[in-house]
């Protein structure tokens, strides 16, 4: 096969120009020829396999965002515990109310 390949390339200082494939063409694929890199399944396997990844780290990302957050909230709810008490001596030991440690378990629960 000595066609080239048929996918249109962008520039990459082109402003939205495009130029043919400069490879040669080695499969044929929907009436038209392309190389390996542009092959339409190939490509289409390629492009689902990075986006499975990315949603992948993404998930792990939300996960990291929420625990962050959940450590937040704790933190100021340990804040608001210790400006609640009549000790403001920092170095005194705090009670924190038995209602406020459920609101806390709640919090941590997955």
């Amino acid at each position: 096969m000595t066609a080239k390949c048929s996918e249109a390339i962008c520039e990459p200082n082109g402003w939205g120009r495009t130029r043919p494939c400069s490879r040669l063409a080695t499969v044929t694929e929907g009436g038209q020829a392309w190389c390996k890199q542009h092959t339409p399944s190939v490509a289409a396997a390629r492009r689902d396999a990075a986006l499975a990844k990315m949603r992948t780290d993404m998930a792990s990302d939300e996960r990291k965002w929420k625990r962050a957050n959940l450590s937040h909230k704790i933190a100021q709810a340990a804040l608001a515990a210790l400006a609640a008490s009549p000790a403001s001596d920092v170095t005194t030991v705090v009670s924190v109310p038995a209602d406020l440690v459920r609101e806390l378990a709640k919090l941590v629960e997955p």
